[in-house]
């Protein structure tokens, strides 16, 4: 077995050390039409980090005020998701931001913020005249799905203990249908989009920390959403944080892996949590195979999870990191690397990603991108906690031999991104499948704009078959490897 290795170059690359206090995955998205991924780093109580990449494997910080995100607002530091859309279809990222309501102060309103890219690296912000203000909700995240298939990605607002929205496109606005459709009340704060069962739409799965335990949630035919979770055979589980859909073996079926961990609970309590992996047994039904797969993670209080090929043989590896507990106790991250068979082994120490020292608080986000273009995907982490100041970490893939392809879909009658596509490719070695989000593999109250990125293997030629979201299917044959495909929707 072949060791990746990973290489910390934060400060030599431009990526600040000074500390602040974290909320949720960083996001990986190309703001300026280079071809280059961007950072930005979420700070609940403080200003995001923003890091423009050069293309020569450095990044520029910028500020989130002025020109680059008019109308931030510096008088409240109560943010929480962030997440990448193209909303309007033009090509260019926009960002949406949610806040809190200072704990649900009865009286006290705020506005969300819905930032319209220019393509330049700059945005403005049209969230009163597109109506996603959610003003009196105290936001969590946002996930953007094209919820009615027409081609323009709708929002979904999560809130915690006020009701949710599910603002569908309108083009020129948004209208909250989140009552009609059954998600105005439904608990949770992390929302995460996926088609579980291959029928064509997409569904939701929430976490949530303390006492509200995780839920998937099927959409049916007229639009409407049912609670399906214990049909799926995921039995409920509280403290659930991060979440991460993947097709760990490759068999067609999107598979999913739950986070669990909490700063609010006694180090006890946290050491009798686990972690869940559960394979997709294809008929709408899940089987939880955490110990046989050996991803148990136990004793931990882990926060975000991701799914992605690290040494680019084929196959889903995953990425868990470690908030840890007061006292320095049960810090480290794991990195479980897929042995092809229905296992994984944990090389995060081996790989120099375990992490390091005892802080009270140590790994709170993950986001996996490949910021440089050599194919092979980065690692970046942000430390911290909501009281607790860190910095950001990234850590650089220092790769291996193997080849890759990365995909990057535009949808002309789907929407802009082609969130919703099914994507599979097919080499002399076998089939991989992919469903394109816009996240990096998991989420944690975030939402991320990537290209979809596949390992080879010593494989030459791969074979694409994209099931876009209105259904439509296209083939591509031939394809060299070790490049960024640009697909167009025909």
């Amino acid at each position: 077995m072949e060791i990746p290795h990973f290489s910390q170059v934060s400060e030599s690359v431009g990526i600040s050390q000074k500390k602040s206090r974290a909320w949720g995955n960083p996001i990986w998205g190309d703001i300026n039409n280079d071809d280059f991924l961007d950072l930005i780093v979420p700070a609940h109580m403080g200003t995001p980090e923003i890091y423009r990449n050069q293309g020569n494997g450095t990044f520029v910080s910028q500020e989130a005020t002025n020109t680059f995100f008019p109308e931030f607002p510096e008088e409240h530091h109560d943010r929480h998701g962030f997440s990448f859309t193209d909303f309007d279809n033009d090509g260019n990222l926009d960002l949406y931001i949610t806040l809190g309501s200072k704990k649900g102060q009865p009286g006290f309103t705020k506005k969300d913020l819905l930032y319209r890219g220019n393509g330049d690296g700059t945005f403005n912000n049209i969230a009163t005249e597109m109506g996603v203000e959610n003003a009196i909700g105290r936001g969590r995240s946002g996930c953007w799905f094209d919820y009615n298939n027409d081609g323009s990605l709708d929002l979904l607002v999560k809130n915690k203990l006020t009701e949710n929205h599910l603002y569908l496109n309108n083009g020129s606005s948004f209208t909250d249908i989140a009552a009609e459709v059954g998600l105005a009340d439904v608990l949770g704060r992390i929302c995460s989009i996926v088609d579980y069962n291959n029928d064509g739409k997409l569904d939701i799965f929430l976490t949530e920390d303390d006492d509200f335990t995780a839920m998937l949630l099927r959409q049916e035919e007229n639009g409407m959403f049912t609670d399906v979770t214990n049909a799926a055979n995921i039995a409920p589980k509280k403290y659930g944080r991060g979440i991460a859909w993947g097709d760990f073996n490759n068999d067609g079926y999107i598979d999913l892996y739950i986070a669990i961990g909490s700063h609010s609970v006694a180090s006890e309590k946290i050491k009798k949590l686990s972690n869940f992996l559960y394979l997709n047994n294809g008929d709408g039904s899940f089987t939880d195979v955490t110990d046989s797969a050996g991803v148990n993670a136990g004793n931990h209080s882990t926060w975000a999870a991701a799914w992605g090929d690290i040494n680019n043989d084929g196959w889903l590896d995953l990425f868990v990191t470690n908030l840890g507990q007061k006292f320095g106790t049960h810090n480290k991250n794991f990195l479980y690397l897929n042995q092809g068979d229905g296992t994984f082994v944990d090389i995060a120490t081996q790989a120099g990603i375990q992490g390091y020292g005892d802080d009270e608080y140590q790994y709170l986000g993950a986001a996996l991108g490949d910021y440089d273009n050599d194919g092979f995907l980065d690692i970046v982490l942000k430390r911290g906690w909501h009281d607790v100041k860190s910095s950001t970490e990234l850590y650089h893939n220092e790769g291996n031999s193997n080849n890759f392809l990365k995909v990057k879909l535009e949808g002309t009658s789907s929407n802009r991104l082609g969130i919703g596509s099914l994507v599979k490719l097919t080499t002399s070695f076998g089939t991989q499948y992919r469903q394109y989000t816009g996240t990096d593999g998991g989420t944690l109250y975030s939402q991320s704009a990537l290209p979809l990125h596949f390992g080879l293997g010593s494989a030459t030629t791969a074979t694409l078959e994209i099931v876009w979201p209105n259904g439509l299917i296209q083939e591509i044959h031939d394809i060299s490897v070790n490049r960024v495909l640009k697909v167009t929707q025909p």
